[in-house]
């Protein structure tokens, strides 16, 4: 399988259309534009993501500068940086109307039972996994916490 494939058995268009009704029914609640969004531009916003886990720069704005050292030509040439900044701005998970005040992971949830769910169809764990902390930044804020290893 290629990268690419692999990327699909995980991330399903169920998913896809899922976030982008999350999306628009969020803009539509906060009385904005409907962001028009779909599953390839979702792809690319979705890719731009993981490349700042590993290319990490000051802003969110950066992958745009003009400056030899911060630009990157793959971003600038799949999205123009407005677009990408907009769909930032109304990306949405979950459904504002149905929030659970005990669970602190609720605007991710309805993605991560999804995800959960191909998980499980698509993996053969080994005897032994382990993991880490995660690779992308994350601009905003949560309310869930985290735990170090260097903590326990």
């Amino acid at each position: 399988m290629t990268c690419v494939e692999i990327f699909e058995s995980f991330f399903t268009p169920d998913l896809f259309d899922k976030i982008i009704s999350e999306t628009r029914n969020y803009a539509l609640l906060k009385n904005e534009q409907d962001p028009n969004l779909s599953i390839p531009e979702l792809k690319v916003f979705i890719a731009i993501l993981v490349l700042s886990g590993y290319n990490q720069l000051p802003f969110k704005r950066s992958y745009w500068e003009n400056n030899s050292d911060m630009k990157n030509i793959m971003v600038c040439e799949a999205i123009r940086r407005d677009r990408f900044l907009q769909i930032c701005h109304c990306i949405h998970f979950a459904d504002n109307n149905n929030i659970d005040r005990n669970d602190k992971m609720y605007k991710l949830r309805p993605i991560t039972d999804m995800l959960k769910k191909t998980f499980l169809e698509h993996f053969i764990p080994e005897q032994n996994l382990a993991y880490d902390e995660s690779m992308i930044r994350y601009f905003g804020t949560t309310g869930a916490s985290s735990l170090s290893v260097e903590n326990l």
